[in-house]
């Protein structure tokens, strides 16, 4: 470790954060009320670096005595004495007094600390018996060169225990101390000299040594500690990637209501409106509710028995910070035993009637911070860095002051607070109207992804199933026109091929393609089409309308129940069955409701109809046909296998749609051949190098976002399959989505009946581009349904909101990543309520 004594540490506060946990009452009291004694004693003076940071290691119990006798890891402090994330090392080395007059023979523990390597080597080379004349200069002008880590760990109690060891045992090859969790920390002994190794969550797999130097990753204490594991069945990738969630934990423990109540808001309006100043003495309130012994709390008065938790507390505003040091009399933070001391539990100061948040005892955030930053993020996707350094400006341009909330403590605090406020996202990812299975949905993706290296270890499982794969439809029974030449001939008639505009430089097929397309349609047994095509269509001239349209659409690579979307209509098949019979003719108007029917659920068929001044023959079998093709892909009846619902995931999101069922195992999944020639409506994704390619998103018809799924591959309808298939008890009866031509072949190949009641449209503003689909996918082409008033872009303008985050999100650990974006649609759905 680089040399650097106390008086030269030069950590960077923003590299700094404090780590406290909650102390036994009895050493806390004592800690407290030194600090409380010295802060009054010296009235505006602040508490002295050293018994800072004494007082601080002591609280967060950060030093440890390790397995080789006289060895210690204590935390490392700034030149303020406030604690860092570091850590250092410290031995003792025992030096002798080399006599020759025959006195009594004295020895002298002397300390090493690895913050100066300098001097940490020249003692370790130094013989351990010093000659008489000098040994007291010696060890005296050593003990005056002592840092800050070797005066204050010959204070701390596990080092007195060891001070008068008179030999040192050898310990045991390979020791490893396991010293912290969160972050990891492990001790590592290399012949005869510790090492500490330290956890990287955000990088795969990666440990750094933080002794040998600043961040080395391949030495002998990284390596040992990877064998060490691997001999000990200890799971390393568990180990980095966990997500513990002390990370987030605060003193405050109540849930924060939100919106707040009104006697919250008042308090506020009295503090901002009326000047009314935070209470000298933090006393947390008497509750009846005994701790977790049984044993009922103190309701003595807590300044009177100075129960003090904090006497340097610190209250964190948007641009100011109420330090306690600067007054003449500190403001202090309590606590409250229980009734005898039966126990070490303490009722702490929770700070929400004062709208306060309680992080650490010494840190408090005023609910004005932390409320702001949240709609900063919210309506700005502002970093909490960037918010972080608009506080400080503003406070240095307006006070000339520099004393705002640090960086790692608004993180921390956010994080926890956060987590503690009292949101129902059950009910928030519900619509009100459309209740817990919405009916129509909107879905789409967008590129907010988070690091693909850290998802391997947090992948969902999938629960597996046994059984015969689900066999689906296929491609050939569902379209009119199985044969591709004749789809394609049929389009050339009066249409250019994979597109729906009528080419207007065509001329029609030649006499030679008209031969070789009736051959064709007869062939394949449609004789109606071939009859109408051989009475209307002529050589080098366009087929005429309606017909050319309405054949077009049926040469479309499309399904026929995509094109006419009635399979799970009977009431309008039976319509159509009827005018196919003769029985009925929809443009009378006594049949009116009838033809209201089919341009409401079938446009193009009710378009088609009436333009024809006679229904002949031909075209009441080409009417059987269509009805035979729409429920063609709907008759499969083989048994369904599906695997167990699963635990939800830590890549999904949807608390108002928990998992209903698992997935199947289907025939068309091991097929290698994925499209056809003819499919050229497709979704490319090129996507990000190192992040994932995004979330997928749900939301219903009134603006409401249902639950989101992290996307671990490019986007495709796989996605939004599994999460209806998986959450809904019946398929949605409307899916809009900006692939739903593709999404529909999907489920045709894998689960027909399921959404055979189902409507699939593609979005008004993907539309331009579906330039091969059928007009039955058209969003605008349904005009007479209530589909007209449903916004279909919602998902295009949230998108855009939620854009703004993925700067911020990108670095987020998975677990981190998925509770930020779910608090932010909880808010926006909060908002449309």
């Amino acid at each position: 470790m680089a040399a650097r004594s106390f008086k030269n540490l030069t950590y960077s506060k923003k590299k700094s954060q404090r780590r406290v946990d909650k102390p036994s009452s009895s050493s806390t009291t004592d800690v407290a009320n030194q600090m409380e004694n010295l802060s009054i004693s010296k009235s505006k003076k602040k508490v002295h670096p050293e018994q800072l940071y004494q007082s601080q290691v002591l609280a967060s119990k950060r030093f440890f005595a390790l397995s080789k006798p006289g060895v210690y890891a204590m935390a490392d402090c700034e030149k303020s004495g406030v604690l860092t994330k570091g850590y250092c090392l410290v031995e003792s080395k025992l030096f002798f007094n080399n006599h020759d007059n025959g006195h009594s023979a004295c020895s002298v523990n002397l300390l090493l600390c690895s913050c100066n390597f300098e001097n940490c080597n020249r003692l370790r080379a130094l013989s351990e018996y010093v000659e008489d004349g000098t040994f007291m200069d010696f060890v005296r002008n050593e003990e005056e060169e002592y840092c800050v880590h070797r005066r204050v760990l010959k204070k701390l109690p596990c080092f007195k225990e060891l001070e008068n060891e008179d030999e040192e045992s050898e310990p045991d090859e390979d020791v490893v101390d396991q010293l912290s969790v969160d972050p990891l920390l492990v001790a590592v002994l290399v012949d005869d000299e510790y090492g500490l190794v330290q956890g990287a969550p955000k990088l795969k797999l990666k440990l750094k040594c933080l002794t040998c130097a600043h961040g080395i990753s391949r030495c002998d204490h990284v390596t040992t500690y990877r064998s060490w594991t691997k001999r000990n069945n200890i799971s390393l990738e568990t180990q980095l990637h966990s997500e513990p969630r002390s990370k987030f934990a605060s003193v405050s423990y109540k849930r924060i209501p939100f919106p707040l109540p009104a006697a919250l808001q008042e308090k506020y309006n009295d503090m901002e409106y009326f000047n009314k100043d935070f209470p000298m003495h933090l006393i947390p309130a008497v509750i009846h509710s005994p701790c977790c012994h049984g044993n009922k709390w103190d309701v003595g008065c807590p300044v009177t028995n100075r129960w003090i938790r904090s006497a340097s507390t610190k209250i964190f505003k948007l641009h100011a910070t109420l330090d306690s040091d600067e007054l003449v009399k500190p403001r202090c933070v309590y606590f409250r035993p229980t009734v005898g001391g039966k126990c070490q539990c303490t009722l702490e100061y929770d700070g929400q009637k004062d709208l306060l948040f309680n992080l650490d005892g010494h840190n408090l955030v005023y609910y004005d911070l932390l409320f702001h930053y949240m709609y900063d993020m919210v309506d700005t996707g502002m970093p909490l860095a960037s918010f972080s350094r608009v506080c400080h400006d503003t406070n240095k341009e307006l006070s000339g002051r520099d004393d705002v909330i640090p960086l790692h403590i608004l993180r921390r605090s956010w994080n926890a607070f956060a987590r503690l406020l009292d949101l129902d996202y059950t009910k928030l990812y519900q619509c009100g109207q459309c209740g817990s299975q919405p009916d129509v949905i909107i879905c789409d993706a967008t590129s907010v992804g988070v690091q693909k290296n850290l998802l391997t270890a947090v992948s969902d499982s999938k629960p597996s199933v046994s059984g015969e794969p689900i066999k689906g439809s296929r491609h050939v029974d569902r379209v009119f026109f199985k044969v591709p030449s004749t789809r394609k001939l049929l389009l050339m008639c009066g249409f250019k091929a994979k597109t729906r505009k009528q080419d207007k430089k065509s001329k029609g097929l030649n006499r030679t393609q008209l031969r070789q397309l009736l051959r064709q349609l007869v062939s394949d047994g449609h004789h109606a089409v071939a009859a109408l095509i051989e009475r209307y269509a002529r050589p080098g001239q366009k087929l005429c309308d309606p017909y050319g349209k309405f054949f077009a659409e049926l040469a479309r690579n499309s399904p026929v129940c995509g094109t006419f979307q009635i399979a799970g209509e009977p009431t309008v098949q039976s319509v159509v069955r009827r005018v196919a019979c003769g029985e009925m003719d929809i443009r009378q108007p006594s049949h009116g409701n009838s033809l209201t029917l089919l341009q409401k659920q079938v446009p193009v068929l009710a378009d088609f109809l009436t333009c024809l001044e006679v229904l002949t023959s031909e075209v009441k079998d080409i009417l059987f046909a269509i009805l035979d093709r729409v429920n063609a892909p709907f008759t499969t009846t083989n048994d369904r296998d599906y695997a167990p619902a699963g635990e939800e995931g830590i890549m999904t999101f949807f608390p108002g749609l928990p998992v209903q069922r698992g997935l199947g195992v289907y025939e068309a999944d091991k097929s290698t051949k994925h499209s056809h020639k003819e499919e050229s409506c497709r979704k490319d994704s090129w996507g990000h190098h190192s992040l994932s390619p995004g979330i997928f998103t749900v939301y219903c018809s009134h603006g409401i976002c249902h639950g989101f799924s992290v996307l671990e591959s490019n986007e495709s309808p796989r996605h939004p399959f599994e999460i209806f298939v998986a959450r809904f008890k019946t398929a949605p009866s409307v899916i809009i989505y900006d692939n739903s031509c593709k999404l529909h072949q999907y489920v045709l190949n894998r689960e027909p009946e399921f959404f055979k009641g189902t409507k699939f449209f593609v979005d008004r503003f993907h539309w331009r581009g579906h330039t091969a689909c059928s007009d039955g996918y058209n969003l605008s082409a349904y005009k007479s349904m209530n589909l007209v008033e449903i916004n279909s872009q919602i998902n295009e303008q949230e998108n855009a909101g939620v854009q703004k985050l993925k700067g911020h999100l990108a670095y987020m650990l998975p677990d981190n990543f998925r509770f930020h974006l779910g608090l932010y649609y909880a808010i926006r759905n909060l908002r449309k309520k």
